[in-house]
């Protein structure tokens, strides 16, 4: 996990899901606003959008990861065992830029539900 922490490209990965949510969640807003969509998009929805996407992407990088280390431990039948260093890295690597977004959506679901615009 330290060595997956101190990759910053993961971080660069992860800041491009969390703008990706954000054009989403900010870009409706935005557009109704602004441009005279005619959708109905209240104020409250673009926290709702960061929070509901702050779980959704845990869960994805989470059973990423872990459809990953049961790969890994159904090959070598090591069902109980530590798996080794390059698997777990493998693994950090994969849940790392998921759970960094998350985290950042979360704090920005907080921001949001606190300041509408």
């Amino acid at each position: 996990m330290k060595k997956a922490l101190k990759t910053w490209w993961l971080y660069l990965i992860g800041f491009s899901v969390f703008l990706f949510v954000a054009a989403i969640a900010i870009g409706l807003r935005i557009g109704v606003i602004y441009w005279g969509f005619t959708l109905t998009y209240k104020p409250d929805y673009p926290s709702y959008t960061f929070l509901f996407s702050a779980i959704i992407l845990t869960l994805i990088g989470f059973v990423w990861q872990d459809i990953l280390r049961a790969r890994v431990r159904h090959k070598t039948k090591n069902w109980d065992k530590k798996l080794d260093d390059g698997t777990l890295f493998k693994a950090w690597k994969i849940f790392l830029p998921f759970l960094f977004a998350a985290i950042l959506s979360l704090i920005m679901g907080i921001i949001f539900t606190f300041f509408k615009f």
